[in-house]
């Protein structure tokens, strides 16, 4: 989750900033590599969801109830991934 939580944020950071940066326009990253970020960001989160799923239980529980569980729980984690980005973008911009 660390290289998900801090690295790709960063990524990210970079990116915004080269926007408004003309000095940093050079690395400016295309639309189709911050896609291939927010996919391998999202499969990154699936593992890590997946196989703490496989170990924690105490009883065994079904493959696909584990990839299930662990999609949902990736989904729901970038989408709030990005609304706390938009809040830090936004709202804490303003004050």
């Amino acid at each position: 989750m660390l290289l998900s939580t801090l690295v790709f944020p960063s990524i990210q950071i970079l990116i915004n900033s080269t926007l408004q940066l003309e000095i940093l326009q050079t690395l400016r990253i295309s639309q189709l590599m911050q896609s291939l970020l927010s996919l391998s960001s999202f499969f990154i989160i699936f593992l890590l969801f997946y196989f703490f799923y496989y170990i924690i239980p105490y009883e065994r529980i079904g493959n696909k109830v584990i990839a299930i569980s662990a999609f949902w729980a990736a989904l729901l984690w970038a989408i709030m991934k990005y609304i706390f980005g938009y809040y830090v973008t936004y709202f804490l911009a303003a004050e």
